[in-house]
């Protein structure tokens, strides 16, 4: 209650301060609180009783003190609390400010941060043109390439498990005895700082609108090492059908990249010499520095019949990953390497709504398509970049993360897997699903999803000794069952319970090293109640 109470009195002193510095027209202040329980475990596969500090693989040494795989059952009570002040300032000019925290139940209330400040001004110089200026959310379209998954932690409430490796790290000789990440944040997923610092300009010409954007995602403080995202989306609104179509481009430029596209797990780091990426000429293991990636893609939607509503969605991306530096044992790898990347993602889905019908049920289908890099690929890399997606089709899978894509905790990327070569849940897969739903009672809705992963792209892609290792047969990553119950108890208040069950596939399975091994079930399950004011 005390830093509720605090976020209320630093809203209503914005509140009062702002008449003496702006013509003030009206003022709304707005916030929520949400209380939230959750259980998650074994979302990198392999059961807790399992776990211990043996080997991560082939003839490499224990990794020393710590949890040598991911400790990743959790249970927590998580507080989420928004306060935020909107004013209009005159006739085209609006300014917003919402703070946030997000605690754990028991811990010691954490900072403050700030989720939202921007400026609007509408009719910029010209009619049609509006400038939102400052930290904003975006989405463009259904989110598949701008979105909220940008995964923050501010307030320290999703802590990280780490392994201390005793041993010299060769890629630092004076890292030993350093704590390494081996996952992301746990219950990171359900961070609201998902928020951009941007420039985004829209031109309105109904039915056309053209959004321009520019946002820096990550400033390092230093020369040319840092993140940032601009593009352009076009759209177009028909007279019929409802119909909507969009077309954009975006451009990715992270200079501060330094990922090994995930294809050394973050506790082998001091092994960099032995489990390779293999889909790069020589040995040794590749740490690109640089990834600059262009989009271009075409969405739709249409209601062709009452009811019954389409969805479509094709991009296509290129650019360049630079590893300017070399592997750890650059002497017989080539050297630096600057290496071409493209790759293609498809939406498709279908849903069809019987409004009329006693509990108005609904049923979907669904197909994704993300490609994969082959397997010894030593040309362009193939495997689809999630950018900064926030558009999440699973509980759990899709927020596993493993060969394919950086692990920074953007697009999904945040959960490793235990298994070296299981690919991302945002990359390198087939997905099919179908969705059911109906309302059982007025206020109350019911929502379950069948989802099936199959691999786009053999996944063999690393060596040991020159051997590869656990090639793997099958490519059946696994299926999931996810189920939502909402009650909407008021206008205000929400009461929802949900959960998902992962069922790992034939990839997993097939894997004969009994220390990678990881083919257990991941669960979650979550309740909340929220209200919002």
């Amino acid at each position: 209650m005390k830093l509720l109470k605090v976020l209320v009195v630093a809203a209503i002193a914005i509140a009062i301060a702002a008449p003496s510095f702006a013509a003030v027209q009206n003022i709304k202040v707005s916030g929520s609180i949400d209380e939230r329980a959750i259980f998650m475990n074994n979302f990198d596969l392999r059961n807790k009783g399992e776990e211990s500090t043996a080997p991560r693989g082939p003839n490499q040494a224990p990794l020393g003190s710590g949890n040598s795989i991911n400790e990743d059952e959790d249970s927590f009570l998580l507080s989420t609390i928004t306060v935020g002040v909107e004013s209009d300032l005159t006739d085209n000019v609006s300014a917003a400010i919402v703070l946030d925290n997000q605690t754990r139940w028991g811990d010691v209330a954490s900072d403050i941060s700030l989720n939202k400040a921007y400026i609007t001004l509408k009719e910029f110089f010209y009619q049609p043109l509006t400038l939102k200026i400052g930290r904003q959310d975006l989405m463009y379209g259904t989110g598949l390439i701008i979105g909220p998954g940008i995964f923050r932690d501010p307030n320290g409430a999703f802590p990280r498990p780490t392994v201390v490796d005793t041993r010299a790290n060769p890629f630092n000789p004076n890292a030993a005895s350093v704590a390494t990440p081996i996952s992301g944040f746990m219950g990171g997923q359900y961070s609201i700082d998902t928020y951009y610092d941007a420039i985004r300009a829209t031109l309105d010409f109904d039915p056309w609108t053209i959004d321009a954007m520019y946002a820096k995602i990550n400033e390092t403080d230093t020369t040319d090492d840092d993140e940032e995202v601009m593009g352009v989306n076009v759209g177009y609104k028909f007279d019929v059908y409802n119909a909507k179509a969009e077309g954009y481009w975006f451009y990715k430029n992270d200079d501060g990249f330094n990922s090994d596209l995930g294809y050394i797990h973050p506790v082998d780091i001091a092994n960099a010499g032995t489990v390779q990426d293999n889909t790069v000429p020589g040995v040794g293991a590749r740490i690109y520095e640089r990834d600059h990636v262009h989009v271009f893609g075409l969405r739709g939607d249409i209601e062709p019949v009452e009811n019954l509503t389409l969805q479509g969605e094709g991009a296509f991306q290129w650019g360049r990953l630079y590893d300017t530096i070399g592997t750890y044992n650059n002497s017989t790898d080539g050297g630096a390497l600057e290496r071409r990347r493209t790759g293609w993602a498809v939406d498709l889905s279908g849903n069809y709504l019987w409004k009329d019908v006693t509990y108005k049920p609904n049923l979907g289908l669904g197909y994704v398509f993300r490609s994969g890099n082959k397997a010894g690929n030593s040309g362009r890399f193939k495997g689809w970049d999630p950018m900064y997606s926030g558009k999440f089709y699973s509980y759990i899978r899709d927020y596993q993360y493993g060969a394919g894509a950086s692990y920074n905790q953007e697009g999904g990327s945040i959960y490793r897997t235990l298994d070296y070569l299981a690919p991302s849940g945002n990359t390198n897969s087939h997905l099919f699903y179908v969705d059911g739903g109906l309302m059982p009672l007025e206020d109350l809705t019911l929502k379950t999803r069948y989802l099936n992963w199959w691999a786009a792209d053999k996944v063999t892609n690393f060596v040991s000794s020159g051997v590869a290792q656990s090639s793997r047969s099958g490519r059946h990553i696994g299926q999931e069952i996810d189920a939502s119950l909402v009650y909407d108890y008021t206008e205000d208040v929400q009461f929802d319970l949900s959960g998902g069950v992962f069922l790992p596939g034939n990839l997993f399975e097939d894997n004969t090293n009994a220390v990678t091994l990881s083919d257990d079930k991941a669960v979650i399950v979550t309740g909340g109640v929220k209200v919002a004011f």
